[in-house]
């Protein structure tokens, strides 16, 4: 999980309670390489105290919901993203194996890269971590504009899937908030790590970007409640996420097969996100239903799942793959003017593809 906005009110000159402990740790984390902002400083003082400025106009007035997971600066500048793991919990192992260089090589493997590892400087948590990933976004932000895009994340969330549960690694809580994407080609000169509508300032609002001939990179996080079956064992668990309340056997708090469930769970975010958002995406119907089976026994195995999309999905013809997907509650004004950034959006990229093939 990333970290996510808020703007501190209670008052914003002191730190939130959850925040504390990072200011406590703020120079050990220096010392290991990872700047925080200066709102964790020990010597912190709110610049709105200095500078005139309202504080909701301050970098350093924004602090996380989250209190387990901040935004870091390494030395070479890059902003990455810090998750405290508490003690007792195989999400480090699990991070750290899907992670592995013998695993981070796999085409399929869509889960967050862990950058670093390391213990808990603070004596009070001898069996507490560190995770050190890339600052990721939201995978629906900005929001999907045409049927590729769409298409690439349906192959990479798929493809991703399969690839944990080849390896014996059933997620558990693959909901959308837990599914995001490396938004580095998207925004070049970064965003703000925890107020991600704003530059990395905190204050100026993110300039328009759209997907269309941009890379992006789709992965799974948070592996907090992710489950690793034990050769010749049994996957049964009796517990999942209130997240995947959707998925019939956890809503009844029924022992059940992980596996299933996250099959389960990606259905939903399919149908979610797109089928009941989305106008044009009518190719997701025929594999969602499949996903979202009310009998588990049902619905296919995630490698299933992969080969049905791979089997019915649309053919690679830039006309149709360029179509804009719009959302059911835009209204004619708006979808007249998206239609038209959408098609300004196509044609610089057609001009940009060609002059790189002629100087190429």
């Amino acid at each position: 999980m990333q970290p996510s906005a808020h703007k501190t009110r209670y008052p914003p000159q002191k730190l939130l309670p959850q925040e504390e402990r990072w200011k406590q740790r703020y120079h050990e984390l220096q010392e290991r390489g990872y700047t925080l902002r200066s709102r964790y400083h020990p010597q912190w003082i709110p610049s709105w105290f200095t500078n005139g400025q309202h504080y909701l106009n301050c970098e350093d007035s924004i602090s996380p919901q989250n209190p387990d997971v901040m935004d870091a600066t390494k030395q070479d500048r890059t902003v990455v993203s810090i998750k405290w793991i508490r003690e007792g919990s195989l999400e480090v192992e699990i991070a750290n194996y899907l992670s592995s260089e013998e695993l981070r090589r796999h085409a399929q493997n869509h889960c967050v890269p862990i950058l670093d590892t390391f213990i808990d400087p603070n004596p009070a948590y001898p069996d507490a971590h560190f995770l050190v990933m890339p600052l990721l976004r939201p995978f629906d932000d900005p929001e999907f504009g045409a049927l590729e895009e769409l298409v690439d994340f349906v192959n990479q969330i798929l493809a991703g899937l399969h690839f944990m549960h080849r390896h014996n690694i059933a997620h558990r809580d693959c909901a959308k908030e837990n599914i995001m994407m490396d938004a580095t080609e998207l925004y070049p000169h970064g965003f703000h790590g925890v107020d991600k509508q704003c530059q990395p300032d905190g204050v100026r609002p993110l300039p328009y970007a759209s997907r269309t001939g941009v890379r992006v990179t789709y992965y799974f996080v948070d592996f907090g409640m992710s489950y690793m079956k034990q050769p010749g064992e049994w996957s049964t668990v009796l517990h999942g996420s209130r997240r995947a309340s959707k998925v019939p056997e956890i809503a009844l708090e029924r022992p059940h097969d992980p596996f299933k469930a996250d099959v389960c769970t990606i259905g939903h975010v399919l149908n979610d996100e797109f089928c009941q958002v989305y106008c044009g995406v009518e190719i997701l119907d025929d594999l969602v239903n499949r996903l979202i089976q009310v009998d588990p026994d049902d619905r296919p195995t995630a490698k299933e799942a992969l080969k049905l999309w791979n089997q019915r999905r649309p053919p690679s013809k830039p006309q149709f793959f360029t179509t804009r997907i719009r959302r059911r509650d835009e209204s004619y004004p708006e979808a007249v003017f998206n239609t038209s950034i959408h098609a300004i959006n196509n044609s610089v990229h057609t001009v940009k593809a060609m002059a790189k093939l002629l100087s190429g």
